[in-house]
């Protein structure tokens, strides 16, 4: 249900922010996080949690930092990758050039610091080898989408605007968010354990 959940939130996404740029930044952490709330409700995690109404705001006002947050890091990385690496700078984002795959492998992993911050407030326990894990799955997603956009790219002849957006960002949003809420989920599901079997012992 959380993977289900967080590639349906990467495709809302996705879809909104071709029409609402803005979307991509402002949009996306809230997004994400009502996703999540929806699987978690739906899963039965909600009454067990029980975190208390402000953990529900402050884990929202994470969610939307850590998107700002990972696209202020893309803007820098990307914009001074082409002069410290010797690059040439792309012209277009869809393009995929090494400056903005660095861009996107320096903005997943910020994602994945906030996402465990989050975790970290609706649950109170912070786990190091999570936030490992989620930043690996951060830097991985980068990987998957560049080589996903290249299938893609390479099943037409011509790529129209709209084509190449979704060949990065779609492939990039499903593939990351279904990941990261995927082993949130799995976070939250173990945390969820262990406070029933506190109580019951």
């Amino acid at each position: 249900m959380f993977v289900a959940s967080g590639f349906s939130t990467g495709i809302v996404t996705t879809a909104l922010g071709q029409s609402f740029p803005t979307v991509m930044a402002v949009g996306a952490g809230p997004l994400f996080f009502v996703g999540l709330l929806l699987a978690i409700a739906l899963t039965g995690a909600w009454a067990k949690l029980s975190p208390g109404p402000w953990r529900y705001i402050v884990a929202l006002i994470v969610s939307l930092v850590g998107y700002v947050g990972a696209v202020f890091v893309f803007s820098l990385v990307s914009g001074y990758s082409p002069e410290v690496l010797g690059v040439k700078a792309s012209h277009d984002v869809t393009d995929l050039g090494i400056d903005v795959f660095f861009g996107l492998l320096s903005a997943t992993i910020v994602v994945a610091v906030f996402m465990e911050f989050l975790v970290l407030v609706m649950t109170a326990k912070w786990d190091s080898k999570m936030l490992l894990t989620l930043a690996v799955i951060g830097i991985c997603s980068v990987f998957v989408s560049a080589f996903g956009r290249e299938i893609l790219l390479h099943m037409v002849s011509t790529a129209t605007p709209t084509y190449r957006y979704w060949s990065i960002f779609g492939v990039l949003f499903s593939v990351t968010e279904a990941l990261f809420a995927g082993a949130i989920g799995l976070q939250l599901g173990g945390s969820i354990r262990s406070g029933v079997s506190t109580k019951s012992s």
